[in-house]
């Protein structure tokens, strides 16, 4: 298997990570990235937002939409 994971941030801190596998003979780690990166990475900032929603004097101290974070890794 490979893996590309993504962290859910809030209160500046890793809460989580969204992740996908897949079998390793099915896309190189560059073209699965190439295709599923950018969708993985907004679901987590949604996720982020959504824990920052919850916690309003926290507001703005998660992740910034659109913005690449630097702790998404690819593994394979």
């Amino acid at each position: 298997l490979r893996a590309i994971a993504t962290p859910v941030i809030h209160r500046g801190s890793a809460m989580g990570a969204l992740v996908i596998l897949w079998p390793r003979h099915f896309l190189s780690p560059a073209r699965f990235a190439e295709i599923h990166l950018k969708g993985l990475t907004e679901s987590a900032d949604c996720i982020s937002a959504d824990l920052d929603r919850m916690s309003p004097q926290l507001a703005g101290s998660g992740r910034t939409h659109g913005r690449r974070v630097p702790g998404a890794a690819l593994h394979g």
